[in-house]
């Protein structure tokens, strides 16, 4: 896994892997009650990672509309470590103009 060299620190944005797409479909129903939104499109971006007692992620998922889903987790230590999705927020995709 790619880390940014610095203790505790974030890697890069990487493309999403097996576990991380996982991840963000076990956390779809959580995500949907806290931003009081269904998602009938749910398409994973990309995710960085930050190793502390555990894991925490960020991960960006299109939700359809211009939109991006961006979710925080925790992950603890262990084989049945439990996650934690501490945030939850819809933002707006950047338009992009082709000439």
């Amino acid at each position: 896994m790619c880390t940014t060299g610095i203790a505790g620190g974030w890697s890069e944005w990487m493309e999403v892997d097996d576990e991380v797409k996982k991840i963000c479909l076990l956390l779809k129903p959580e995500a949907e009650k806290k931003t009081k939104r269904k998602f009938p499109v749910y398409l994973h971006l990309n995710y960085r990672r930050q190793v502390v007692a555990g894991s925490n992620y960020e991960m960006k998922v299109h939700v359809g509309n211009d939109s991006c889903l961006f979710l925080r987790v925790f992950q603890g230590l262990g084989p049945n470590a439990k996650l934690e999705l501490q945030k939850a927020v819809v933002i707006p995709l950047p338009s992009i103009i082709i000439h």
